[in-house]
């Protein structure tokens, strides 16, 4: 299988047990893809907004707290 796939499946696996980095990770790879995705289900530019903004954490959750 193709490496990229490989990762995506693991990153899929690791997302369905809470696994905000994974989540983070998938969201980096595919914002497009994404967004697409819930603007066809939402139909709202601004829900669509706030159900990805809801969905994925925010960058500043893996900035170390002991900088």
């Amino acid at each position: 299988m193709d490496q990229s796939i490989d990762l995506n499946i693991e990153l899929i696996e690791r997302c369905k047990h809470g696994d905000i980095k994974a989540q983070f990770s998938l969201y980096i790879r595919y914002p497009s893809a994404m967004y697409n995705i819930a603007i066809r289900f939402l139909n709202n530019k601004m829900d669509t907004e706030d159900v990805l903004q809801e969905s994925f954490p925010s960058p500043a959750a893996f900035i170390p707290k002991s900088l």
